[in-house]
């Protein structure tokens, strides 16, 4: 399984640009694909660049196309101003010589051209500055007769030898590096006549950059750029400005960072440009690269929090977790033993999600299945395979059941589907009408047009999932209709080859039929070296914000319908089995996001979560996230399963009501009954799980606590800490201590 949140290339909708630059929402006043997209400040910019092309790759929303500089060493920089510092300085009246008045071709950063320099003393060249100036390197190509001098001359008249050139050098550029202050004239000597092509001098670092022109001035908080220099940058930075003249420093970048890198603002500025900025090394063919940037205000690609939602389900009845067909064993579910597969997963989910493959069921998508028949020969693919006998054992556990139809290009290509419309139509309605609830055994309560079939095209997928709800539902209205797994805040991740936004897959007329919105959302976030890394789920640069994207999609183009976060979770050791990739968490830690992100997607207003995955499996990425250790790790209970078990015996029963406080204090929220009583609060810090402070938070009055609990994963029973909260009666103010461990608190009732 992987997260929503990966970059894609090449984009496929040609009008997205033209619509989000103008993002007029009143142009779709029935539906509106983009209705989730918060627009980078760069999709309606211009970009110039101090070399190489116009730069314009940093904003064509694709990660894999790059801008490039030219390579100031050795001879790149002569014909540029800001580089060369003697860039047409003879033409201004400042050189002299021994037997030449026309100077102006030795500094015209061409070199083709040049002066005869003559004397019947010696031939001498001199260029007069009229400020004292410091020195990098002075370049030179000649023809000369006699050895050629290079003085430089200080404020004080002392001067310096910096260089002996021979006849071995004619015709060269040579470049002597010198670290020289206070120079007011540099002078060339010869015994000899000579021929002088160019001089050239650098005083400071050499900088290649992009500068992205906003095309009026914002408010920027966060600016994400992917500007990997290649080795040959000894600097990188982010500078603003109003003007394109005046500039300010904004950020300093790690120049050797290869991924994403998000630079948050602490302070906002106002710019109407951006630059990328790279100092290079002093390197002869040295060049840098950018490849994107984007820019938003303080809130980013995925916008504001919005106002919390009153849960109209209990904790336990928001909880799942993924599975499939024997659970990792390997057999059908009923042949296992009490507290195997689901009925040790019942333990801390009340319904399970099961990716359930097409293409076990029918050999062909046209084929249409009949269920009727799996008792005496299986499917038409497997005559083995009874669903039958394997969700009867699920509800038997205590699990609701979703299938998740799973289908790909490699196992269903897309040429095989006759008519997607009808294929899809046809096998929705024979499961919904075999499984439903209103007509059929009642073993599945909900189905999804796909777990994660993004290897599609749009247009081919929109057919599908317009046929699979429209069967779905003609069977058994009953039964709840989701689309596969989408994402409502990147259009750029959909690709002439595939995608998962929202608003190129879901249509006005398939929006009909669905009961909602499908999402995948993983907590990860690139740190300052570039490198993603696994965050706690309240981290503002958390990739699981994108569920803020889906519920506005969700707001505006299917309001009243529900929100299914099939997939979340992170990755850790655990079982004695070891997670080594980036985005790894510690067990601990693992477990108490367990619970912290659990609620954060119930504070939102997400109607279920399925935790990904059951158990450990195999490979890298994903392969970790279990709740317990591999088969091969006997299922062993990881802290995560604990933590999550003790949060359902704890407020398994409750109704998520109200935010009390979300800062960087603390995040706390009320539970309660369903008359909407509070009686619990749950407290953390919104800190890494690895985080051992401790901080006193005050309540205000009304809220005396009865007992207070940890939830940490030690137990399965929630730990009772009567030092958690102290509580003054004089001023009716409770003390909680809170930490990254969430802490449960029951309060006393009037």
């Amino acid at each position: 399984m992987c997260s929503i949140i990966q970059k894609m290339t090449k984009h496929y909708i040609p009008s997205v640009f033209s619509l989000l630059t103008a993002f007029s929402i009143s142009a779709f006043a029935q539906w509106n694909p983009y209705a989730g997209v918060i627009p980078s400040y760069t999709w309606n910019a211009t970009v110039t660049a101090s070399s190489g092309d116009s730069g314009a790759e940093v904003i064509d929303h694709n990660e894999n196309t790059n801008w490039q500089s030219d390579a100031p060493l050795p001879n790149g920089f002569l014909s540029k101003a800001e580089q060369n510092v003697f860039l047409n300085i003879c033409s201004s009246g400042k050189c002299k010589s021994s037997g030449n008045a026309h100077h102006a071709e030795t500094t015209d950063g061409n070199l083709k051209t040049s002066a005869h320099i003559t004397g019947n003393a010696g031939a001498w060249f001199e260029i007069n500055l009229l400020f004292s100036s410091s020195f990098r390197s002075f370049s030179v190509k000649c023809a000369v007769t006699a050895p050629l001098y290079l003085f430089a001359y200080q404020a004080n008249n002392d001067s310096t030898i910096i260089s002996k050139l021979s006849e071995a050098d004619n015709y060269k550029l040579k470049r002597m590096e010198v670290k020289l202050s206070s120079v007011k004239k540099i002078k060339l000597f010869s015994s000899g006549s000579f021929q002088l092509f160019e001089i050239a001098a650098i005083s400071q670092p050499l900088k290649e950059y992009v500068t992205v022109d906003l095309g009026a001035a914002k408010t920027i908080g966060w600016i994400e750029t992917k500007h990997w220099a290649g080795g040959k940058a000894a600097e990188s930075e982010l500078l603003g400005s109003t003007d394109n003249i005046r500039w300010f420093p904004i950020a300093r970048l790690d120049p050797k960072a290869v991924n994403i890198l998000t630079t948050r603002l602490k302070n906002p500025v106002t710019a109407k440009y951006l630059r990328v900025q790279h100092t290079l090394v002093d390197e002869d063919y040295a060049k840098v690269f950018v490849w994107e940037v984007n820019v938003w205000d303080a809130f980013g690609p995925y916008g504001q929090m919005p106002a919390a939602k009153k849960s109209s389900s209990t904790v336990a009845e928001i909880i799942g977790v993924n599975g499939l067909w024997g659970w990792g064993y390997g057999i059908c579910s009923d042949h296992l033993m009490e507290g195997q597969g689901p009925g040790k997963f019942s333990k801390v989910a009340t319904h399970a999600r099961s990716y359930h493959n097409w293409h076990w069921d029918v050999t062909d998508p046209d084929n249409i299945p009949d269920y009727s028949q799996m008792t005496d020969s299986g499917t038409q693919a497997l005559n083995w395979l009874n669903w039958d006998r394997e969700y009867s054992a699920w509800r038997k556990a205590g699990l609701k059941v979703t299938a998740s139809i799973q289908f790909e290009q490699k196992k269903m290509p897309q040429i095989i589907w006759n008519n997607p419309y009808q294929c899809a139509y046809n096998y929705a309605y024979a499961f919904a009408k075999h499984f439903g609830p209103t007509y059929g055994n009642g073993l599945v309560q909900a189905m999804e047009a796909g777990n994660e079939p993004w290897d599609y095209p749009s247009a081919f997928y929109a057919q599908v999932l317009e046929g699979f709800a429209k069967g779905a539902k003609a069977a058994d209205p009953k039964m709840i209709v989701l689309p596969c797994a989408l994402q409502s805040a990147f259009p750029h991740e959909e690709t002439e080859r595939g995608g998962n936004f929202s608003g190129a897959r879901i249509t006005q007329e398939s929006a009909l039929f669905i009961d909602g919105l499908n999402v995948h959302h993983y907590s990860y976030a690139y740190n300052e070296q570039g490198r993603r890394v696994g965050v706690n789920p309240e981290h503002s640069q958390s990739s699981i914000r994108a569920i803020l994207n889906d519920i506005r999609f969700r707001d505006a183009n299917l309001p009243g319908k529900k929100i299914y976060v099939t997939e979340w979770g992170w990755d850790s050791d655990g079982a004695g089995e070891a997670c080594t990739h980036s985005e790894c968490v510690t067990e601990k830690t693992q477990a108490l996001y367990a619970v912290r992100g659990a609620m954060f997607f119930i504070r939102l207003g997400a109607d279920r979560l399925c935790w990904f995955n059951y158990a450990n499996g195999k490979g890298g990425l994903y392969s970790r996230s279990g709740l317990t250790g591999s088969p091969a790790a006997g299922f062993a209970e990881k802290i995560s399963f604990r933590a999550l078990q003790a949060l359902l015996a704890h407020l398994g029963g409750c109704y998520f009501l109200d935010v009390m406080q979300e800062n960087d204090e603390a995040w706390i929220y009320k539970f309660g009954d369903a008359k909407g009583r509070t009686t619990h609060l749950i407290a953390w810090k919104p800190v890494s799980g690895e985080d051992d402070s401790v901080s006193a938070v005050h309540l205000p009055a009304g809220y005396a606590p009865e007992s207070a609990w940890l939830i940490s994963g030690t137990s399965s029973q929630v730990e009772m800490s009567l030092s958690l909260a102290s509580f003054n009666p004089a001023t009716q103010v409770t003390t909680l201590k809170v930490s990254a461990v969430p802490v449960v608190v029951k309060l006393k009732m009037k």
